[in-house]
């Protein structure tokens, strides 16, 4: 599961959920912060659930924090037009509007504000070309 998909979310805050990412996350799955920029992922339920008990079993130190960013994280269902809700505080953290790319890379999927997107991948490819002293 790779790959990028532009998609809507409407006014009552739903979004239809790429068919090509259907087959992986199935119907139910988790809506979290991003963890490494303003987005939205999404968790098949059991992999958050692990991640979650590895978190509180190994990271204790950290608990607190992430507690704190993942507060937030709520379960969605698809509907039967293959849309699910994004929760306001979710959409407002990551700045989603109406217009949304969906991008997924070997298991993670995140939601993007498409403006957003673009200026993060940006700063991304100049940061490696720096990083690579190119």
């Amino acid at each position: 599961m790779r790959g990028e998909a532009k998609s809507t979310i409407n006014e009552k805050g739903r979004m239809n959920f790429p068919a090509k990412f259907q087959e992986t996350f199935g119907n139910n799955f988790v809506v979290a912060k991003g963890l490494r920029a303003r987005c939205v992922q999404i968790y098949k339920t059991e992999e958050w659930e692990e991640f979650v008990k590895n978190l509180k079993e190994n990271h204790p130190k950290t608990k607190a924090d992430a507690v704190l960013r993942f507060r937030g994280a709520e379960n969605a269902e698809l509907d039967n037009n293959n849309r699910f809700f994004i929760p306001s505080h979710l959409r407002e953290y990551a700045e989603l509007k109406k217009d949304v790319v969906v991008c997924g890379l070997e298991g993670e999927v995140e939601i993007w504000n498409r403006e957003a997107l673009v200026e993060n991948q940006n700063a991304d490819i100049s940061a490696l070309v720096d990083e690579m002293g190119l």
